[in-house]
């Protein structure tokens, strides 16, 4: 780690730990006995957070047939590992709230977000197997999460660095203040011990590293975030570079059916991930 994103990590030992909630079911999911009413009753003992979850699995996302009412019956139907990384992603925006007091925009950080997510998910179906479909939708939430990092980091310097990130330049962020956003993000994914291959998915979505075949999810991550940006030519050859790696190519016509998808399933979710 270099020394300047040291320093920044360092001033962010508020943020750095996974929250509490995400680290109490990961110890219960890996115990063999658990059952999903002993998952339950840990999320039932912070409201806000089991509120969320039911909303978010009762949403046109998941498009269930009918109204879930308990949260050991969303586990069963949405599996545990989704469950999880659904606490991860619902408690992760909880817990970075108070960066709203540095001037951050975490509205619209959190709606781009949650538009990577979707889409990065919509593209598993094409490009990973079912494993890594489960990692997609938090891999593509929590793609930006250094700017999280950055914005409580670097409070004084905010206001310039905000100027760079519409450009999606990671290179003038260096510039500005010795590392990026995907080295914050990839970091802490780090010291929060979760896949490495979350990590890698977050440094690379603006710059795939094509030294190796990049990973499926590595692929859907940085393409979503490109069908985030919404520039044309950036899709097109987002989608170019990627299909070179993957067995099933998507073609512009279906980028742009998904597109569509992705931006009405996000309409029905934003709301609930803004909710306190």
């Amino acid at each position: 780690m270099n020394k300047h994103l040291n320093k920044a990590i360092l001033r962010c030992k508020s943020v750095i730990s996974l929250p509490e909630i995400y680290q109490k079911i990961t110890v219960k999911i890996d115990q063999a006995t658990t059952t999903n009413n002993e998952l339950a009753e840990i999320i039932k003992l912070d409201a806000g957070i089991s509120t969320k979850l039911l909303a978010i699995v009762n949403s046109s996302f998941y498009g269930f047939p009918s109204q879930i009412s308990t949260i050991s019956h969303a586990i069963s139907l949405v599996g545990l590992k989704d469950f999880q990384n659904l606490v991860l992603g619902s408690s992760v925006v909880k817990q970075f709230e108070d960066v709203r007091a540095t001037g951050f925009p975490i509205n619209e950080f959190w709606d781009y977000s949650l538009h990577v997510a979707i889409a990065a998910k919509t593209l598993g179906k094409h490009w990973a197997n079912r494993k890594e479909q489960e990692e997609l939708f938090i891999a593509g939430l929590l793609h930006d999460v250094g700017k999280l990092v950055i914005a409580q980091a670097c409070k004084d310097q905010l206001e310039e660095i905000q100027k760079i990130w519409p450009n999606q330049m990671p290179l003038q962020e260096q510039d500005f203040i010795g590392f990026d956003h995907t080295e914050a993000g990839a970091e802490l994914i780090r010291s929060w011990n979760l896949p490495e291959l979350l990590s890698t998915a977050v440094k690379q979505h603006h710059e795939l590293d094509q030294t190796n075949p990049p990973e499926p999810t590595v692929l859907c991550v940085y393409m979503a975030n490109a069908m985030a940006y919404g520039d044309e030519e950036k899709i097109k050859a987002s989608l170019e570079l990627c299909n070179q790696y993957v067995e099933n190519p998507v073609t512009e016509e279906a980028l742009l059916e998904m597109q569509e998808a992705v931006t009405e399933e996000k309409k029905s979710l934003i709301g609930v991930y803004l909710s306190s």
